[in-house]
């Protein structure tokens, strides 16, 4: 079992060597989530559905660096509220020695919010920052499991700072 676990490990950190991280490459990197809860407040209940779509695709402008852009919606509902949002902007990520990468970006969001009662419209930024580490199942295709921390800010809505794991895929091309 150890000498498993140890080959499972080298493959992961070792793999690297058969990426498409050199200059002229593509990365697609797409994804997804969906949840769904049930909170009840004195009794009555209220669903809360949500759903986001997304993804990124960049090219390498030289080993190591790849620059391209990411795009996103999502929707949130719960009762007779609706929140939807889209993003669209650019993303720059390194990767350091071609075992690790380090990443950011800045997006444009725009949030449409439904109370069944009026409508509103905000607009705001979005700057984020990645760190992680691509486990390659095969030669294209890598988990990517990063930690990020994202700042939004704008007019129309309170700054906001947000840590997090994250745990995607993404297709070398």
């Amino acid at each position: 079992m150890k000498k498993s676990l140890l080959t499972v490990t080298l493959v992961a950190f070792f793999g690297v060597v058969h990426a498409q991280i050199e200059k002229g490459g593509w990365l697609i990197g797409p994804n997804s989530n969906l949840g769904f809860s049930s909170t009840s407040f004195d009794g009555s209940g209220d669903n809360v559905t949500s759903f986001n779509i997304g993804g990124k695709a960049g090219y390498f402008l030289i080993d190591n660096l790849v620059a391209g852009v990411n795009v996103g919606f999502s929707s949130v509902k719960q009762g007779d509220s609706k929140s939807t949002s889209t993003q669209i902007g650019p993303f720059a990520r390194y990767y350091v020695s071609g075992i690790f990468f380090l990443g950011a970006s800045f997006s444009a969001a725009s949030s449409k919010l439904d109370s069944g009662i009026g409508e509103a419209k905000i607009t705001y930024n979005v700057l984020a920052f990645e760190g992680g580490y691509p486990i390659w199942i095969v030669d294209n295709i890598a988990i990517e499991p990063a930690l990020n921390y994202t700042m939004s800010s704008g007019d129309d809505i309170i700054d906001r700072n947000t840590f997090g794991l994250n745990i995607g895929f993404t297709l070398y091309f």
